[in-house]
């Protein structure tokens, strides 16, 4: 027999554990997305929120400008502790019935952050405008920034090419969006996948146009290979992770046809320790 209060101890809920639920069909992610649509229509600027894998919201919502807002500092402290499983999400501003900007090299940077799972970008005008990025591989922060700089920096290279330039001009294209590229190329190189992908007005420049941002992205997943084994980049097959290949051919087809991917595994270029990375 025991007392009342050692009942009341034995009865006690403990610690509520995160949801295993993809985050489109938890009622608190839901809640924040349209907060943010609302406040993107209001303001045309990009808003913020970060959620726990509990779905606590994490510092309150954050206010920026047209093309750049920034976590707050209840956040910044925690991006860099591994197993926070921070969700970040944010807005680009679009007109209706036009599609946002796709996720920015600076925003990318965040899933290098030890403590950052995933990445998500809202859409104010479509109902479904979202998309939901995470990193897929366990990578050092140092080597992830390492190639998202030089993804960016060919992406911008290769939209801007001559043929990039004569297709946009052809098919009335107001710019080619360099970043529609770049994560196509992440994409491709295995290191971001996609718990889910915008509809409406994006679906529909897709459809219309992927083919060419596969092509793109496929000659620059190339010139990041090159690129980075210059930098002093060590790579393994996914294959087979025993045999490292070092400056041999090595975007391997994998998977899915038509989609390559790589892994990075050790980067001493700009760090004095090795970066290290394992395949997902």
């Amino acid at each position: 027999m025991t007392s009342g209060r050692e009942d009341d101890q034995r009865r006690a809920p403990g610690p509520q554990a995160p949801s295993t639920r993809p985050w489109p069909d938890r009622a608190e992610w839901l809640r924040a997305v349209d907060l943010l649509r609302r406040l993107g229509r209001r303001t045309g600027n990009e808003h913020a929120i970060t959620l726990t894998p509990a779905g606590d919201c994490l510092g309150g919502t954050r206010t920026g400008e047209p093309h750049v807002v920034n976590v707050g500092p209840e956040v910044v402290e925690r991006l860099d502790t591994a197993g926070e499983e921070l969700a970040v999400c944010h807005t680009h501003p679009a007109a209706p019935g036009e599609p946002p900007n796709e996720l920015s090299a600076p925003d990318l940077l965040l899933l290098g952050r030890p403590g950052v799972r995933s990445l998500h970008m809202v859409s104010p005008y479509e109902p479904y405008g979202y998309s939901i990025a995470h990193r897929a591989l366990e990578i050092d922060t140092v080597a992830w920034r390492m190639v998202v700089a030089r993804s960016r920096d060919i992406c911008v290279e290769v939209a801007s090419s001559a043929p990039a330039d004569r297709y946009r001009r052809t098919h009335g294209l107001h710019r080619l969006d360099h970043q529609r590229v770049l994560v196509r190329m992440l994409d491709f190189t295995g290191l971001i996948c996609w718990e889910r992908r915008f509809d409406g007005a994006t679906a529909w420049l897709e459809q219309r146009h992927g083919a060419l941002f596969d092509e793109l992205a496929e000659a620059a997943c190339e010139r990041l290979v090159d690129t980075l084994q210059a930098d002093g980049v060590t790579w393994v097959d996914p294959g087979n992770p025993a045999v490292c290949h070092a400056g041999a051919p090595v975007v391997t087809k994998m998977r899915r046809p038509g989609r390559r991917r790589l892994a990075v595994v050790a980067a001493e270029a700009e760090s004095s320790s090795a970066a290290t990375a394992m395949a997902a």
